[in-house]
């Protein structure tokens, strides 16, 4: 089972309330179920579930990145330049960063090394990319690009103003999808996407679009 629960993060905040945990809880309960077909926990501590053949040798369908520290924490800060909300602290220091259904959903985080050690080399797509060396020409100073989906390069942008997450596509920040918090749009996100696979964790149709396919009535119209 996965070894830190929202119980024992290190920082107190009043939003992360039993929804968020249970929320937590279902998403990892999903991701977990692929552990039967095969399980690997690296020295860092990165996560990996069900070896998918399929896709070459090495590839995993699930990696659950080692957790932030606080260090880590202040060094997204720095090169972000912005205070990071407490449910976004919260997320990195359960995970810095995820690789889900074979890339199909990733999670940025730091990325602390690049060597070439096969299990070394199991690192998140690094922040520094969507937020500073791609970011969208009309991004906004409140907007932190943190997810993306392999599918057609969409991105996933935390609102700093009220906690909200945002779908857009890779070349404008106009809203295609929402999601009313971090930890919705993650447990939502597993949950969904583990219906374009199968037991063994090999994709059920490859042209099926593997984006949120229902327009959030908040979204731009």
């Amino acid at each position: 089972m996965y070894c830190r629960s929202i119980e024992q993060l290190p920082i107190t905040c009043s939003v992360f309330d039993k929804i968020a945990m249970n929320q937590l809880h279902e998403a990892m309960t999903t991701i977990e179920a692929y552990q039967s077909r095969s399980f690997k926990q690296l020295e860092n501590g990165t996560r990996l579930y069900c070896q998918v053949p399929s896709k070459g040798e090495g590839a995993w369908l699930h990696a659950v990145y080692s957790p932030m520290n606080g260090g880590d924490l202040e060094h997204c800060e720095i090169l972000l330049n912005t205070a990071l909300p407490d449910p976004l602290k919260e997320f990195y220091l359960f995970a810095n960063g995820m690789y889900l259904y074979s890339g199909s959903l990733s999670f940025y985080g730091i990325r602390k090394s690049f060597t070439r050690n096969p299990e070394l080399a199991w690192q998140p797509f690094d922040l520094s990319t969507p937020n500073i060396y791609e970011r969208i020409s009309d991004a906004k100073p409140w907007m932190i690009f943190i997810a993306a989906y392999d599918w057609d390069g969409s991105l996933v942008y935390y609102d700093v103003r009220d906690n909200t997450l945002s779908l857009c596509r890779a070349t404008t920040t106009r809203p295609v999808f929402q999601w009313a918090s971090l930890w919705e749009m993650v447990n939502r996100e597993v949950v969904r996407l583990a219906s374009h696979f199968d037991k063994f964790g090999v994709e059920i149709d490859p042209q099926r679009t593997t984006l949120p396919s229902v327009q959030s009535p908040n979204a731009a119209s």
